[in-house]
């Protein structure tokens, strides 16, 4: 991720609207005073892409620690690149409501908010608690990463970046989490076990032998208890006899009371059976009469409608009277409508002849406005590219020289490298003068005690001799007959001073070759002097060297500048000349709109005056318009009502005859029904004289349907024959009854019955419980073997869990993972290393200890004879292979490095220019350093200053 333009508004310290451009940035600082709002800027890119800050985490209340003092929203706006890939994001809060939008390059995408953090999780390829670790690197926590002060210090620093502690606590807690669950498991096990003490084999065996046993009585009393459930279904069948006979008994009874009832329907049905043929005759008078009634009531209805449509037909003929002069004279009012037709058709082109006059003028009068508005345009655009021009020229000359500046530059690289090398080594070569004087000293002292060792050696052997020695030998030193032997002196084990002998000669064999690599390297810095010295022949001097090459190398700054420069402005006359083409084609195009407009005004004012309506009102088309439907709408309403009186006077006429013909057909209806009446009475006649009937409504009380009949005549039937049937069955009931004479009660088995069940029952109720039990001791002997099982098993966990925990509180694995994340980090700043230091250094790491190989050299030392600048280049490259670790070789394109210079005195500060320049030549990112040493700012091209005033801060870009 590279930052190109940061927008703040009312974000923590920065009160009102701030922006940041980073697009012209590679190497840079970012200095203001502690507590400017330094940091801030990191927070703000934070917040706009994940939504949270470092500082405040995921809290519910972050917007109103973020939002200024005093202000009621807040804005950030971030644009970044990604593999060259452009997005843009914005966070906004309103009146306590929060906003995202997002762009893909130009486009605006529809993401909503809580899908955010992921999509920039997939573009950065590392999420928010990574992208934390790698953006703003703790320089001073690497300075302390190389120098510890105590053994420990360097395994926490590193486990603190990586997040290790972090890990580790998380699965330390899990381990004791897990092996507490485990306790806790054996625990429960261990009291599950208890409750199922009463599982056992034994107590298994006794509940089935009391099961065998109550299985026996049970058969013993089903086999009772069926028996005397024989006896009582014997018992049952002859009770239920005896009520079937006094229910056969009670029933019999109700009939023979019916019996004179019967007798009367009888008689009832020998008189309807005879009136019954007389029903056909009754049932014709009956509807013959209804017929004639409805006639009656038709005449009736027929009478009052001939009347209405007599009435109706005189009305209509006085309408139609009332129209008719009017229906003769519609030629005329069609004559009318034409003439107002055709006249009102030329008025009204004539108004829109008039309206697209006027339309034509005003957009003749908006193109000659807009003509001449890019008239003026397009001088301009012509002037500035011209200066456009002038300036791509100027800048073309001022490269060229600068540009010659940069090859001399290369020239001189080679011996600028050459000196620095000399430099960093002559600072050694006292320290190489004094380590030989020490040398000559140590060797002339050894030397001294190899001396001393050697006579203690010789007196050993004089002294061995003399042992062997008597006074008159001959003396194998001398020759000479002993006269006299010397005194025995005390001498040394002969062991010891060999031993002795040897190491000081071993020690003299090891300083001597010190020695000699001493002076060999003091040989190569005196060749490497003379080959400066000649390299430097044309300067006399370094320091003109140093200046020539410093003043190269700001001239180098400068074509970097003046190349982004001339690219800016040759796309920029680009685009001034494509605008200028452009409003050039636009012009011509209106040029050409504005001739047709003067054509087209010129036509229609010819056609207005040959036509002769130079001057149409709107008012007398609409009192024409008036006029014209007022004449339709006459002649219509004319035609319609003659024609709808016609017809309606046409329909009433035939509707009137109609009614006239069914009424006479009515009348003759009435009088035939009348005469068929009379023909059935006769034949009914007959029948009324024989019961003494008045009417034929009287006889037709007493004719009942057939049906009726019929139903009558069964329901006799039936209680004629229940009669029978009832007493078939009394006799057939009490001769089964004799059978059943020498049967006890059925109360008294029943309670026999009832005595064996509830026996039955309690042995049963027995039995469950027994087989409840049996089932209860067999799952626990299941469960209990469960239990042992996993018993066991989590013995075995939890002996593995207790080893883990007591690993983990000895840091052994804490130990292990930062030893080999410390290879890793080596592995990759040793890249970082090479690059900065142009090969002459590189990391070496024996065990935990960091070393450095001197390429130079040929020798391993130490981290901590590094010099101040060469510290800040070891810890930079430390810091950036962190980075490359951490964030697993993402894209994370841009660092900044927190306050890693306020341990370093001035004199170091001043010596970094160099080591700067190296370090923006070979980072492969953007690097901005944040402090608030404001001598070390003044050392950069290129700054971000941050500035407060009052309880606000400012920020100010310079490039």
């Amino acid at each position: 991720m590279r930052p190109i333009r940061l927008e703040l508004e009312n974000f923590t310290i920065f009160r009102g609207r701030h922006s940041v451009d980073f697009s012209g940035l590679r190497f840079f600082i970012i200095q203001g005073r502690t507590g400017a709002g330094k940091t801030s800027l990191i927070d703000a890119m934070c917040y706009a892409l994940f939504g949270k800050v470092p500082r405040h985490g995921d809290r519910r209340d972050l917007h109103e620690h973020l939002i200024s003092k005093g202000t009621d929203h807040m804005r950030v706006f971030l644009e970044f690149s990604v593999r060259d890939k452009r997005y843009a994001i914005e966070r906004a809060v309103r009146k306590g409501r929060g906003e995202v939008r997002f762009w893909e390059g130009n486009k605006l995408k529809n993401v909503k908010a809580n899908e955010l953090p992921e999509l920039v999780k997939r573009i950065l390829g590392v999420d928010y608690d990574t992208f934390t670790k790698v953006i703003l690197l703790p320089q001073g926590q690497f300075d302390r990463f190389l120098k510890p002060e105590r053994p420990q210090q360097r395994r926490e620093i590193l486990n603190k970046l990586l997040g290790v502690d972090t890990l580790i606590e998380k699965m330390a807690e899990l381990i004791r989490e897990t092996k507490r669950q485990i306790e806790n498991r054996l625990e429960s096990i261990t009291a599950s076990l208890r409750e199922l003490s009463f599982a056992t084999k034994e107590e298994l065996e006794r509940v089935n032998k009391e099961i065998t046993l109550l299985e026996k009585d049970l058969n013993l009393l089903e086999e009772e208890r069926k028996k005397l459930q024989e006896r009582l279904n014997i018992a049952s069948h002859r009770d239920r006899l005896q009520e079937e006979l006094t229910e056969c008994q009670r029933q019999l009874e109700e009939l023979l009371e019916k019996a004179e009832e019967m007798e009367q329907l009888e008689r009832d049905l020998q008189v309807m059976e005879e009136l019954s043929s007389y029903a056909p005759y009754v049932e014709s008078f009956k509807s013959l009469s209804q017929r004639e009634e409805q006639e009656i009531k038709e005449i009736k209805s027929l009478r009052e409608k001939l009347a209405k449509l007599s009435h109706q037909r005189e009305q209509f003929q006085i309408q139609l009277e009332k129209y008719r002069q009017e229906w003769e004279r519609l030629g005329e009012y069609d004559v009318q409508i034409e003439q107002l037709t055709k006249e009102l058709e030329r008025l009204k082109n004539a108004l829109e002849k008039h309206r697209e006059r006027n339309q034509k003028l005003k957009e003749l009068e908006d193109v000659e406005e807009k003509i001449k508005t890019l008239e003026e345009e397009i001088r301009n655009l012509t002037e500035r590219i011209d200066r456009g021009e002038n300036y791509i020229k100027e800048l073309k000359e001022k490269i060229e020289d600068l540009e010659e500046k940069q090859r001399r530059l290369l020239e001189l690289n080679p011996i600028k490298i050459k000196l620095d090398e000399v430099k960093r080594e002559r600072e050694s070569l006292e320290l190489l003068k004094k380590e030989k004087e020490g040398l000559e000293e140590q060797l002339e002292k050894i030397r001294r005690d190899i001396k001393e060792k050697e006579s203690s050696l010789v007196r050993f052997h004089v002294e061995h001799i003399r042992a062997h020695l008597k006074e008159g030998d001959l003396c194998p030193v001398c020759g000479n007959v002993v006269t006299q032997l010397p005194p025995t002196e005390p001498s040394e084990n002969f062991e010891t001073i060999k031993r002795e002998l040897d190491r000081l000669k071993a020690l003299e064999s090891e300083y001597l070759e010190k020695r000699a690599r001493i002076e060999s390297k003091l040989s190569a810095l005196e060749e490497k002097e003379r080959e400066l010295r000649q390299l430097l022949n044309e300067w006399e001097e370094e320091e003109r060297f140093e200046e020539e090459y410093r003043e190269l190398q700001k001239a180098q700054a400068e074509l970097e500048e003046g190349r982004r420069k001339l690219k800016q402005a040759e796309e920029k006359l680009k685009n001034l000349k494509e605008e200028l083409s452009a409003k050039r084609e636009r012009l011509s195009t209106l040029e050409g709109k504005r001739e047709k407009l003067q054509t087209s005004i010129k036509e229609i004012e010819e056609h207005l005056a040959i036509e002769g309506f130079w001057e149409v009102k709107e008012q007398d088309i609409r009192e024409k318009q008036i006029k014209l439907k007022t004449l339709k709408d006459r002649r219509d309403m004319i035609r319609n009502s003659y024609t709808t009186i016609s017809e309606q006077l046409r329909n009433v006429e035939l509707e009137e005859k109609r009614v006239q013909t069914a009424l006479l057909e009515r009348e003759r209806n009435i009088q035939s029904l009348k005469e068929e009446k009379e023909r059935v009475v006769k034949n009914l006649e007959p029948a009324i004289k024989k019961f003494g009937l008045g009417t034929v409504q009287e006889l037709e009380k007493l004719i009942k349907p057939k049906e009726y009949i019929e139903r009558l005549k069964q329901e006799l039937e039936d209680y004629k024959r229940s009669v029978a049937l009832l007493k078939e069955k009394e006799q057939r009931l009490k001769e089964e009854l004799k059978n059943f004479e020498g049967v006890e009660p059925t109360q008294e088995i029943r309670a026999k019955v009832q005595q064996v069940e509830e026996e039955y029952k309690n042995k049963n109720v027995q039995l469950g419980h027994l087989r409840e039990q049996k089932t209860r001791i067999e799952e626990g002997l299941k469960r209990k073997e469960e239990l042992l099982k996993d018993q066991e098993e989590l013995q075995r966990k939890e002996g593995i869990y207790r080893i883990l925990e007591r690993d983990f509180r000895a840091d052994r694995l804490q130990e292990f993972l930062s030893q080999i994340m410390l290879q890793r980090i080596i592995a990759r700043a040793n890249f970082y290393l090479q690059k900065f230091t142009s090969g002459a250094y590189e990391y070496d790491l024996e065990g935990s200890e960091i070393l450095i190989i001197d390429r130079l050299s040929g020798h391993k030392r130490s981290v901590s004879t590094l010099s101040g600048g060469e510290t800040f280049l070891a810890s930079l490259s430390l810091a950036f292979g962190v980075s490359d670790i951490i964030s697993k070789n993402a894209p994370i394109e841009s660092l900044f490095i927190d306050e890693g210079f306020g341990s370093l005195d001035r004199e170091t500060r001043e010596e970094l220019s160099q080591f700067f320049e190296m370090i923006k030549l070979n980072a492969n990112r953007m690097v901005g350093i944040i402090s608030h040493l404001e001598d070390l700012a003044e050392k950069f091209d290129q700054r971000i200053e941050v500035v407060r005033r009052g309880d606000r801060s400012f920020v100010n870009v310079i490039v």
